[in-house]
């Protein structure tokens, strides 16, 4: 499977506003998390004229003096010049302060975007060795990518089984990742291209009985199963079909055509929230949707840093980038 990944940064934007005479370590773009009673995610953009540094966002501000790398001063909130006060030391590649409005204390840390290498785009192959079975917040990313790059790399099928037929993990939709967008951040939008999605073995399994609510429930009470049914079938990736391995009388000549999908997509939920594979939400997950195959673009909400891409089923190569589009 190959997908390009767009990450689409939706503006809460911090407003600093400065001169472009003295060029200060505090001026530019940050990507803030403030802690108030729980984690906002900011994105900001910092000026300083003189050593006045002013921060404001939706109904709130504060002015502060820079002095060195220390800049100290009063908080507005509401349009209360004496909401509170804040202090932050800063860096040319990191912010640390804390301070208190009216709604409490708070403490914030910033970091600066990241800059993508030179030379433009790369493809990385990634060879998952790990697979999960949660769409988790606290997962460690398998790999970090930026913008326009190209990751091609494979997923073991829904029973944990590879391309070789060696169970490489535990069944129930192990999903490959998680994968870091750089710049991606809480509050964007993660657009997903599936570029490029192809099985990798010839062989298949399914269930053996007829899914229940696809039945009316009185033909379902009265059907009579094959107990010697398989769900074992052959794959002929050339011509795109699929037939029955072992097949019963009345199904000796039946075919179908193949179309690779893929199962569970999706990202990190918000907040500390964890949720098995086979679930699925407003983070994705388990949509089992046959039209997400190659051509395809999907739209995912960004709840955590980096967004904690990941996907799975069956076996297949992928591709993906970000493009940040403001909305």
């Amino acid at each position: 499977m190959r997908a390009i990944i767009q990450a689409i940064p939706t503006t809460l934007t911090f407003l600093l506003f400065a001169s472009a005479a003295e060029p200060s370590p505090f001026a530019g773009d940050w990507l803030l998390v403030w802690d108030q009673m729980g984690p906002q995610y900011l994105r900001v953009t910092a000026t300083v004229e003189g050593s006045t540094a002013k921060l404001a966002w939706e109904n709130e501000n504060f002015e502060c003096t820079l002095t060195g790398n220390v800049c100290e001063g009063s908080v507005t909130e509401n349009g209360n010049a004496k909401a509170g006060k804040v202090k932050f030391t800063v860096s040319d590649a990191e912010i640390k302060g804390e301070g208190a409005d009216l709604e409490g204390s708070f403490t914030f840390t910033g970091t600066r975007p990241p800059t993508p290498p030179a030379g433009g785009p790369r493809t990385l192959k990634f060879e998952p060795t790990v697979f999960h079975n949660y769409f988790a917040w606290n997962i460690p990313p398998a790999l970090r990518v930026f913008p326009g790059d190209t990751v091609e790399t494979k997923s073991v099928d829904a029973g944990g089984v590879d391309e070789n037929g060696v169970r490489r993990a535990r069944g129930g939709n192990p999903l490959t990742g998680p994968f870091y967008v750089e710049g991606a951040w809480p509050g964007d939008t993660l657009v997903v291209h599936l570029k490029r999605v192809r099985l990798n073995r010839n062989t298949a399994g399914s269930g053996t009985e007829v899914v229940g609510s696809a039945l009316a429930p009185y033909y379902l009470r009265d059907l009579k199963m094959d107990e010697h049914f398989s769900g074992e079938w052959t794959l002929d990736r050339e011509h795109g079909l699929a037939r029955p391995a072992k097949p019963s009388e009345h199904m000796k000549d039946y075919v179908v055509a193949l179309k690779p999908m893929l199962g569970c997509i999706g990202v990190a939920p918000p907040q500390e929230q964890s949720f098995r594979s086979g679930y699925l939400g407003s983070w994705g997950g388990n949509m089992d949707y046959r039209e997400f195959g190659e051509g395809v673009t999907l739209y995912f909400g960004v709840n955590q840093p980096g967004a904690l891409r990941r996907c799975s089923r069956p076996p297949r190569t992928f591709r993906s980038g970000w493009r940040p589009i403001t909305s």
